[in-house]
């Protein structure tokens, strides 16, 4: 395998470790999403800011402190009283990431963001083809049942 292509499943599985689940929705923090991106979390929550109107809430939204705590143990956000952040933790979308690149405008975004991208979709499909496999058993389980049940008729 080249060494780009090395690299790159390195980033994919790097970004795949930075996604969480938290309202049922897969997000990337912003501290990681600014890491990526090569700029600092200040940077990119300013470029959010000043860009609202490409930001809806089901792009990006603050995290309320119960959602961080049950994050913390996740990632690598320090704990309150340990000289934590002292502004919102923002949780971006993977439309919310994509917004995230075009507002900064810089290549590396630009390029980063077709990784996260990915990642996002393979997740998505990973949680399809799980959902399917679950069907399938459910089905084999019910029909099971049935047949157990119909066998003691007798």
């Amino acid at each position: 395998m080249s060494d780009k292509r090395n690299s790159e499943f390195i980033k994919i599985e790097t970004i795949r470790s930075s996604i969480h689940e938290t309202r049922n929705q897969k997000v990337i923090l912003d501290a990681d999403l600014a890491k990526f991106y090569g700029v600092d979390i200040r940077t990119l929550n300013q470029a959010m800011k000043r860009n609202q109107d490409k930001f809806p809430p089901d792009f990006v939204f603050p995290l309320e402190s119960q959602e961080l705590k049950a994050l913390i143990s996740q990632t690598v956000i320090s704990n309150e009283g340990r000289g934590g952040r002292r502004k919102a933790t923002y949780a971006f979308t993977e439309h919310g990431a994509l917004m995230a690149a075009n507002v900064l405008r810089s290549s590396r975004a630009s390029q980063t963001s077709v990784l996260i991208i990915r990642t996002f979709i393979a997740l998505r499909d990973e949680g399809q083809e799980q959902a399917k496999v679950l069907n399938k058993i459910w089905d084999k389980l019910s029909q099971h049942d049935e047949e157990i049940a119909g066998s003691r008729n007798f």
